[in-house]
């Protein structure tokens, strides 16, 4: 236990060695069993109004009861059995030595000072075969006592108000029949290793020192409920293989229950941990329950196994939950319904079964979980980390809070979705109350947790990184995408992000680097970073939300307001290259277009075309730049038509064509008219004389430039006999409007249809 002595010591549990005794590396055979008959004697009950003792003769003594009452006056230890010896349990069964015989009305009456002669400080034994029944009925108290390696025959009974003034030592004492302690333990109570063949009952129980139950083995049912541990609890290796029950126990030091074997149903119904709550390696066979537990420090199930159904429904955990490296088999399922918790870890954990409830906690952490069945998990929490998670089967993850699915992997159908705030109104805020026995009270450190995880509900649900991930069969309904990071992501293109979906946008402001704003579209994180060092971008005025605060150790610390354990956002800012952030664009685009979502692809477009004309600026991946006539062209492009997506654009460049055409012949484009031409002026019919006159031409005025330049940009409208006569410049200019302005039209036209296609 070396090990795990140092691992509670990092938890800030003071390690408490209970009584230590020395243990002898041999084994050996006692006595050969021999036949003899015994009788079963009670003690009687001391309580007033009742008869007095059995009457059983005790004249004659037994050997083993006279050398018993002879150490205890002496304050000696009564070694039946060699002091080195350390038998185990089935070679204390075998035992059958008449020597060694004590009568439980003898001992009844010895250890509650009813026995002739002077008082007794202790009463001491090792390896005594107690015959008959025990039982002891308070008020009464009991000396210190001491039974290790002893074995009690028949029942065993302490109760109604039943006081060890002492230590109480019975360390691999083996209990053949029922053994009821219903009783106060004063100092220390020692069961380590001891065996109970027949039902364990401590109900209502109160160990004022240390109870030691290492590596008990308990047959039949075992019973703790309403017990108070007011000193350590050790349960490490024990074995139930009955029933467990710790209902509305309270254990107000360390539990630990490192190793502890559950065969049958484990319940911990509205118990209390007041300290650590260490299952670490604990296996559950049947059925676990902690309804209405409360965790007042960290509970540990580290690396412990369900088979059967794990219930913490209302429970809450004040201090780190952590169910690391523990495994849920096929035959189990968790439910977590009403679950309140601090931080919650299942970091390695293997789910074999569903997890079911409506849940909260102020940070949650899957990392490296495994999900082998589909999946439906129903949480609110500020932080959630799915960081490598495996859903193989899929899943619906209903989820409020920042999310982070850094390298996780959606092996089949996966829906990320923001279920509002309805399902956790009803019971999270309030009223909060404890069960206890006989009724229930307010849970005060319960109610605290509560306001404080209820201060960040009105933020809707965000996915802040999907990098290294595979999502093709990822499905994002109504998710914040403002800060998300795309950059690595395998399937993006079979990713389905709906138009409830938010994404970063454009900004709409000007600044003293970007005097012009710009167009509005829909973005993503990477090219915003991206832009901030190296284009006209400036810096978001709004960043990304602050990781949410972490619950101290042993309470809840409302003022702390960061989390240690929570991955740190800043730590990877460097974007990609723009080379590979035009393909995420042209992923993302894929998935829209395949879903008919053209105005959501249009922007995707858009972004991957800026990615590529500003690609020059730095080096790709590989090191190489993007050519200068591409950016140039793609400069083009974007300055006339927005990359065919700007109407606006194309329409303007028309028009600016149109007046540029028209100043050239207006100008320099159209030939001047020879200075005069004769016009006939009158004809005399009788001796057919013409007259005519000089009449100066009609000059190429700014109206006729402007019909001539909208005329020629549509070819189709063109009346050649209407021509003037063009120079190179015009002829030149002549050209370029045909040929640009329907290309112009046409890609007002794909813009439109672009914005408008359904």
């Amino acid at each position: 236990m070396g090990g795990l002595g140092a691992r509670i010591g990092t938890e800030r549990v003071r390690a408490r060695h209970l009584l230590p005794f020395k243990r002898s590396q041999a084994t050996r055979r006692y006595l050969q069993p021999t036949h003899h008959a015994t009788g079963t004697v009670a003690a009687a009950s001391t309580k007033e109004g009742t008869p007095p003792m059995a009457t059983t003769e005790l004249a004659e003594l037994l050997p083993a009861e006279r050398r018993l009452l002879d150490t205890a006056r002496a304050g000696e230890s009564c070694d039946l059995i060699d002091p080195e010896a350390e038998p185990t349990p089935d070679e204390v069964a075998d035992w059958n030595d008449p020597d060694r015989e004590i009568r439980a009305v003898f001992l009844a009456k010895l250890i509650t000072h009813r026995h002739p002669g002077p008082h007794l400080e202790k009463v001491a034994m090792r390896g005594a075969i107690i015959t008959g029944r025990l039982e002891v009925i308070g008020p009464i108290a009991i000396v210190e006592i001491d039974s290790r390696y002893c074995r009690f025959d028949d029942d065993v009974s302490f109760r109604d108000e039943v006081t060890f003034s002492g230590h109480a030592r019975f360390d691999a004492a083996r209990f053949d029949g029922d053994a009821r302690f219903d009783a106060r333990f004063s100092g220390d109570a020692r069961f380590d290793a001891a065996r109970f063949d027949g039902d364990a009952r401590f109900d209502a129980a109160r160990f004022d020192g240390h109870a030691g139950f290492e590596a008990a083995r308990f047959n039949r049912d075992a019973r703790f409920d309403a017990a108070t541990f007011n000193g350590d609890a050790r349960f490490e290796a024990s074995t139930f293989n009955g029933d467990a029950g710790f209902d509305t126990a309270t254990f107000n030091e360390v539990a630990l229950f490192y190793k502890a074997r559950f065969s049958e149903t484990a319940s911990f119904d509205a118990s209390r941990f007041s300290e650590v709550a260490w299952f670490h390696s604990a296996t559950f066979s049947a059925d676990a329950w902690f309804h209405s537990a409360t965790f007042g420090a960290d509970a540990r199930f580290d690396a412990a196994t369900f088979n059967g159904d794990a219930r913490f429904d209302a429970a809450t955990f004040n201090g780190d939950a952590r169910f690391e490296a523990s495994t849920f088999t096929e035959l189990s399922s968790l439910s977590l319904d009403k679950t309140l918790g601090g931080v919650v870890s299942f970091e390695r954990t293997r789910f074999g079964g569903p997890i079911n409830g409506v849940w909260a906690a102020r940070r949650v952490v899957f990392d490296e979980v495994r999900f082998f069945e589909p999946v439906t998990v129903r949480l609110f929490c500020p932080s959630l980390s799915l960081v490598n998670v495996e859903l193989r089967s899929g899943g619906t993850l209903q989820v409020r809070g920042d999310i982070d699915a850094t390298a996780a992997t959606f092996g089949a159908r996966t829906t990320i979705s923001d279920p509002g705030t309805g399902d956790w109104n009803d019971w999270l805020a309030g009223p909060h109350q404890r069960r206890v026995v006989g009724g229930k009270v307010s849970h005060e450190e319960r109610a605290a947790l509560a306001e404080h995880v209820l201060s960040a509900i009105a933020k809707p649900t965000s996915v802040w990184s999907l990098r290294r991930a595979t999502v093709a069969d990822l499905e994002l309904s109504a998710i914040d995408l403002t800060d998300c990071r795309f950059a690595g992501a395998h399937g993006l293109d079979r990713m389905r992000i709906d138009s409830a979906c938010t994404l970063p946008t454009t900004p709409t402001g000007t600044g003293f680097r970007r005097p012009l704003r710009f167009t509005r579209r829909d973005a993503i994180a990477e090219e915003r970073i991206w832009r901030e060092q190296h284009a006209t971008w400036e810096k978001a005025s709004t960043s990304a939300p602050d990781d949410p605060v972490v619950v101290a150790t042993d309470s809840v610390n409302m003022d702390d307001t960061t989390d240690p354990s929570a991955p740190d956002r800043g730590a990877d800012t460097a974007p990609p290259d723009a080379t590979l952030i035009a393909g995420i664009y042209r992923s993302l685009r894929k998935g829209l277009e395949d879903s008919s979502n053209e105005p959501g692809a249009a922007d995707f477009y858009y972004g991957e075309m800026e990615m590529r004309r500003l690609a020059h600026r730095t080096a790709s991946a590989t090191g190489r730049k993007t050519s200068l006539a591409e950016h140039w062209l793609l400069t083009a492009y974007w300055a006339v038509s927005g990359y065919g997506l700007r109407a606006w654009r194309a329409f303007a460049a028309i028009a600016a064509l149109i007046m540029l055409g028209a100043i050239v012949f207006a100008t320099v484009g159209v030939k001047d008219p020879p200075g005069s031409t004769r016009e006939v002026s009158l004809v005399d019919r009788p001796t057919g004389a013409v007259y005519y006159v000089d009449v100066d031409k009609p000059s190429f005025n700014w109206g006729d430039a402007f019909e001539l330049a909208g005329r020629n940009s549509v070819a189709l409208l063109r009346n050649p006999s209407n021509t003037p006569d063009l120079t190179p410049i015009g002829t030149a200019t002549d050209i370029a409007l045909r040929l640009s302005v329907p290309v112009l039209l046409a890609l007002a036209v794909l813009a439109i249809r672009g914005r408008t296609k359904r």
